[in-house]
C-alpha cells in the first residue's frame, strides 16, 4: 500500500473540500491511504470520505485571520504567522517521525508552506495545488506592515521546495515554484438533478419558489437586514443557520439532509462571499453566483473576473447587499438565458493522474 500525506490549510473549507475530491478519486484504488493533517474540521472529511484515510488535527498553516468576510486583521495574521514559523522546527523534527513511523510515499500540499520544507527534510516528492499561494496574497500587506517581508521570502523558499504545482483556474503570480502544470477546476459535483433534490426539500417544507441559497456564516447572516429580506417573499431563502428560520421565506436546511453540491446545483441563486471554493462549485454546477465586495484579499478580484466571464456573477455594491436590497440583482440573474459552454472541472482526476505518476 502506498501511503500518502495531505498537508491542508485550514483557511476557510476550499482548501478541504478540493483536496477531498483528489483523495476521493485517489482512494478508489485500494492500494492508497491518505493521511491528512489540517486544522479543518474533521466533520467535513468525515462526510465527504468513507475509507482508507486518517485524520489528524494540526495547525499547519495560518492563511489571514478575520472576523467576518470583508476585512483581514493583518496585525494578527502577521503576528500568528510569525508563531507558527518560529516553532517550525520542532514541528518538522515531530513530522519527520510520523512520515517513518508510517512510512510516507508523497507528499501533497494545499498549501501550507511547511508542507514541503518538511518534505524536502524528509527527502519525498512534494506535489502542491492551489490557484494562489500565500507569499501573493501577504504582499499588499507589506505597506502597513514590513514585518511580513521576512515570511513572504521564506515562504517562497519553502514553495520553491516543491517538485511540482497543480495551478488552478483564476490563480495570482505563483513564481516561487519550480515546477507549474495547469489542471482544470477542482470542484464538488452534484450526482443528482434538481427536482430531485427539490422534491427532498419539498418534503421538509420548502414551498416550490426560486430557489435562492444563502452560503454565508451566521456571523455575517446576521449583517444582512432582515426586515428587508422578510419582504422578498416571491423567494424562498435556503440557509444552514437558524438566525432567521422563523420567518416564512426562509428555510433552514438540516445540516446532514443533503450533500451541499446538492443544493448548490439545485439552487436558482447562490449569494456568497467570493472564495475558490463556492465560486468553482457555482461553475462545475452551473448555478448563478450573487456577491459583494471583499478586501484586503487579493484572490477577491482574480474570482470576480473569473466568475463574471464565465456569465454566472452578479455584483452588488456592499451598502445594497448589507441593506437587503437584493431584488433587482437577483431579477437581473432570472433573466438571463441559460449558458452555453461549461469550464471543464475534472481538475481532480488529472491531479490523481500526476500524484501517480510521482509514484
Amino acid at each position: 500500500m502506498k501511503n500518502l500525506l495531505f498537508y491542508i490549510s485550514g483557511h476557510g473549507y476550499g482548501h478541504a473540500t478540493r483536496s477531498i475530491e483528489v483523495i476521493k478519486k485517489l482512494i478508489i484504488h485500494e492500494n492508497y491511504h491518505c493521511f491528512i493533517k489540517t486544522s479543518a474540521p474533521e466533520w467535513l472529511f468525515r462526510a465527504n470520505l468513507d475509507a482508507n484515510y486518517t485524520y489528524s488535527f494540526l495547525v499547519n498553516d495560518i492563511g489571514t485571520l478575520q472576523d467576518d468576510w470583508l476585512h483581514v486583521d493583518k496585525k494578527s495574521s502577521l503576528a500568528a504567522f510569525q508563531k507558527l514559523w518560529a516553532n517550525r522546527h520542532n514541528m518538522i523534527e515531530n513530522e519527520l517521525n510520523f512520515i517513518k513511523t508510517y512510512q510516507i510515499n508523497l507528499i501533497f500540499g494545499d498549501i501550507p508552506p511547511l508542507a514541503f520544507e518538511i518534505a524536502a527534510a524528509a527527502g519525498l516528492p512534494a506535489i502542491a495545488m492551489s490557484n494562489f499561494s500565500w507569499d501573493w496574497i501577504y504582499q499588499p500587506y507589506l505597506t502597513d506592515f514590513s514585518g511580513f517581508n521576512s515570511l513572504i521570502e521564506s515562504i517562497r523558499c519553502a514553495y520553491h521546495k516543491a517538485d511540482l504545482l497543480l495551478r488552478l483556474p483564476f490563480y495570482g503570480e505563483m513564481t516561487a515554484f519550480k515546477k507549474i502544470v495547469d489542471i482544470p477546476l477542482v470542484a464538488r459535483l452534484a450526482q443528482f438533478s434538481k427536482e430531485h433534490v427539490r422534491q427532498i426539500l419539498q418534503k421538509h417544507g420548502f414551498r416550490n419558489k426560486p430557489l435562492i441559497l444563502i452560503a454565508l456564516r451566521k456571523e455575517d447572516l446576521k449583517r444582512i437586514d432582515r426586515n428587508r429580506l422578510k419582504r422578498l417573499n416571491a423567494f424562498t431563502f435556503l440557509t444552514f443557520d437558524d438566525c432567521y428560520a422563523i420567518d416564512e421565506n426562509f428555510f433552514q436546511i438540516p445540516q446532514d439532509l443533503i450533500p451541499f453540491q446538492e443544493i448548490v446545483h439545485a439552487a436558482d441563486i447562490v449569494i456568497s462571499k467570493l472564495g475558490y471554493g463556492i465560486v468553482s462549485e457555482c461553475i462545475a454546477n452551473q448555478a448563478p453566483l450573487l456577491f459583494t465586495e471583499r478586501f484586503d484579499f487579493q484572490e477577491y478580484e482574480v474570482l470576480k473576473k473569473g466568475i463574471l466571464e464565465q456569465g454566472l456573477g452578479q455584483y452588488v455594491p456592499l451598502m445594497d447587499f448589507l441593506a437587503g436590497n437584493w431584488e433587482s440583482y437577483i431579477q437581473k440573474i432570472l433573466d438571463r438565458p441559460p449558458r452555453g459552454e461549461i469550464m471543464q472541472s475534472n481538475g481532480a482526476a488529472v491531479a490523481v493522474k500526476k500524484i501517480r505518476e510521482y509514484l
